[in-house]
């Protein structure tokens, strides 16, 4: 379940330990202040479950297949969608690209979306690819 503050978050369901600390530090240190929803869920379609599940099979099923981000910041003409990593991982441009077009369907707004990985170790190859694609990378 998403968890919505005004300000610096409290609460991190659905992240590891490490996640929880580097967003928590990002937010308290270099994030403008807003809107912070932590762990946004994008539901898996109903109408696309496979047949013949049971009531409890299908609940389980529609979580485990739900993609969802670890941090959304709203600001005045902005939304800012997070990943966070241990690490700069090439999967994490991945999830960006793909929480992009999540988060247009799912919540269309004016506002220009700017994707940002957060993580607790940089990579020197990785870097480019990441700004290349326009996500601004922190390293907390």
């Amino acid at each position: 379940m998403a968890e919505v503050f005004d300000g610096v978050p409290t609460r991190f369901p659905g992240l590891r330990e490490i996640e929880a600390r580097t967003l928590e530090r990002f937010a308290r240190t270099v994030a403008p202040r807003g809107k912070f929803t932590v762990n946004l869920k994008f539901p898996f379609p109903e109408d696309r479950l496979p047949l013949g599940l049971s009531d409890p099979e299908k609940r389980m099923f529609l979580e485990n297949k739900a993609k969802r981000i670890e941090g959304v910041l709203e600001l005045p003409t902005e939304v800012w969608l997070i990943e966070v990593k241990e690490r700069l991982v090439p999967s994490a441009l991945g999830e960006l690209l793909l929480y992009e077009g999540l988060y247009r369907q799912h919540f269309p707004t004016g506002k220009k979306l700017v994707k940002v990985c957060v993580a607790t170790e940089d990579d020197a190859l990785l870097r480019p690819s990441f700004e290349a694609a326009g996500v601004r990378v922190f390293i907390i």
